[in-house]
């Protein structure tokens, strides 16, 4: 595993098992275990006070920083290799080398953030680099794209990748790697110069990271690409166990970015409101209360292409910093299809609980209401039976209203039986009203 080649075959291969897990989210369980590994999902369930598996695959991918190093970013992460792609067809030069201590910053203030989140919400799944992955990759055809989402993260990866050339996001940027770097600075693993070193400064000078220098190495840049070791002329440097170059001694840069990073991260969670401003949406079944979910979820987007209906969408920036680009279920979009938990079990945080189908079948997911002012039958006398036709469990009853149609026989209205509605809005999907239709669904679930 000594070549660049190597590391391109790696790349491919799980760029590839990561689109298909795209397509058919849920049928390869690796994807849902490294979502949960990143800092994201870790953060998440901190915040949310919730251990398990999920915080140990976190400490798993700690423990392969210090072993490895940042291998996972050079080696296995979509969006790494997605960058790699996007530089080699651009040409772009890594620019911005003295900007990489503000990524210290950016984790650092994140992770504060996210830690206090009962104050404010967790933030630093704004930057989990494979939710953007997820994201970028709901551009391929047949998988539900998600047009505000997928806009504002392709405009500020390409604006990011513009302004500090090759790798610029996992080189500045990105938390995950930053934090994975905090590990790596312990590893052993690095790169080594034999006997037959010349000193030529060729390998410092290809270090489009920064990692490398001519007297020192910096393990928490170093992205494990191996272009240093296949362009030696002398063939004298490779990677091993032990450290032949002293670490980089200036640490002050580092120290102060953190410190500020902390003290930013801090003012952001105390400014942040302890409740979201915008009303609760409809979650998906399984979602965990409304409390916590925003801090679990790292908006992967696997719940939203599961969907067979279209019901679970991404919310949008109108719903506010907290929720945005979190599911809600939309009952005009689609419904929940009630021979359907797909949804519960591709979820790879713990946001939406996993759920038998006989348990989501009788799980309350919201309330339905209908709006008489609308409703065609109550409005217009006419006939119109499509939310009862639509419901799969009966809920919809029809009542004599008393009239009568224009050809003589009766006209009922519908009403919706609270005890006996699950709130799957499947009968909003199905009402021809025009706009949001004649029927409401809420997270509301007691009786009015």
């Amino acid at each position: 595993m000594r070549r660049p080649r190597s590391r391109k075959i790696v790349q491919a291969a799980c760029l590839v098992f990561f689109a298909a897990f795209l397509a058919f989210p849920g049928l390869l369980s690796w994807a849902d275990f490294s979502f949960g590994l990143l800092p994201s999902a870790g953060a998440g369930r901190l915040a949310a006070r919730m251990l398990g598996a999920g915080l140990v695959f976190f400490l798993l991918f700690m423990v392969s920083g210090l072993l490895v190093g940042r291998a996972f970013c050079g080696w296995v992460c979509p969006l790494g290799t997605l960058s790699d792609g996007v530089n080699w067809v651009a040409g772009k030069k890594p620019r911005g080398r003295r900007l990489a201590p503000a990524r210290h910053a950016v984790a650092a203030g994140l992770w504060v953030a996210a830690a206090p989140a009962a104050l404010g919400f967790s933030a630093i799944f704004y930057l989990a680099p494979l939710a953007w992955a997820s994201r970028l990759g709901a551009a391929l055809p047949g998988l539900k794209p998600d047009p505000m989402g997928l806009l504002a993260v392709l405009s500020v990866f390409a604006g990011i990748e513009k302004l500090l050339g090759r790798r610029g996001f996992c080189r500045v940027v990105c938390p995950a790697g930053t934090t994975l770097g905090w590990a790596a600075a312990a590893s052993p693993y690095a790169p080594r110069r034999g006997e037959g070193c010349t000193d030529c400064g060729k390998c410092a000078s290809l270090c489009f990271t920064g990692a490398l220098g001519r007297e020192s190495y910096r393990p928490s840049m170093c992205l494990h690409c191996r272009e240093c070791v296949e362009q030696c002329p002398s063939g004298a440097l490779s990677f091993g166990w032990g450290k032949p170059f002293p670490a980089d001694a200036s640490r002050r840069s580092v120290l102060a970015a953190l410190a500020g990073g902390a003290v930013a991260g801090a003012l952001l969670a105390k400014a942040a409101p302890a409740k979201a401003s915008a009303p609760a949406p409809v979650r998906p079944p399984g979602a965990v209360s409304e409390d916590v979910f925003s801090d679990l979820c790292v908006r992967c987007g696997s719940c939203v292409r599961a969907c067979p209906t279209g019901g679970i969408v991404a919310a949008g920036p109108a719903h506010g910093a907290r929720m945005f680009q979190t599911p809600i279920l939309s009952g005009r979009d689609g419904g929940c299809d009630y021979l359907c938990n797909a949804c519960t079990a591709v979820c790879p945080t713990g946001a939406l609980s996993p759920l038998s189908l006989e348990a989501k079948q009788k799980a309350k997911i919201a309330r339905v209401d209908l709006d008489r002012r609308l409703c065609l039958p109550f409005s217009r006398g006419y006939a119109c039976l499509c939310c009862f036709a639509a419901c799969p469990t009966g809920a919809v009853r029809l009542e004599p209203s008393g009239r009568a149609l224009p050809w003589g026989d009766p006209l009922f209205y519908p009403k919706v039986d609270q005890q006996a509605c699950i709130g799957c809005g499947l009968c909003q999907a199905a009402c021809p009203v025009a706009g949001d239709g004649a029927v409401r669904i809420s997270p509301d679930q007691k009786e009015a």
